[in-house]
């Protein structure tokens, strides 16, 4: 299982969107998109009823949804990408870090897209 945390519900659809021709070459893996605005139980019944092997949302859809759904194992999380950290470091609750870290104890990687510019 993997998950993307961008910033925005804009940035999350655009990465969505982006891996979507790639996932469809993988059989057996679904991917969900997890953004505030949309109806959360909705959400939850389609990860209840279809599964999911990578959640790309926003902080604070990802950490309901993970609050919500006992379907999900995050012990088997093997890959967090943090999208644009700059911005997701004021967004994200230290409460979902602190879910992520303790239920991923297993956990093969996490990435984080930093960028920084100097004014020159």
């Amino acid at each position: 299982m993997g998950i993307i945390i961008s910033p925005t519900r804009e940035l999350s659809s655009q990465i969505y969107n982006v891996a979507q021709p790639f996932i469809a070459t993988l059989s057996n893996f679904k991917s969900m998109l997890l953004v505030g605005g949309m109806d959360v139980k909705a959400d939850v019944k389609m990860i209840e009823e279809e599964g999911a092997n990578l959640l790309i949302g926003t902080p604070g859809r990802l950490f309901d949804i993970m609050d919500r759904v006992d379907v999900l194992d995050f012990r088997n999380l093997e890959v967090v990408i943090f999208n644009y950290l700059m911005r997701l470091r004021l967004l994200i609750p230290s409460c979902l870090l602190c879910f992520i870290c303790y239920h991923s104890l297993g956990m093969q990687s996490i990435y984080l897209d930093y960028f920084f510019i100097k004014k020159t």
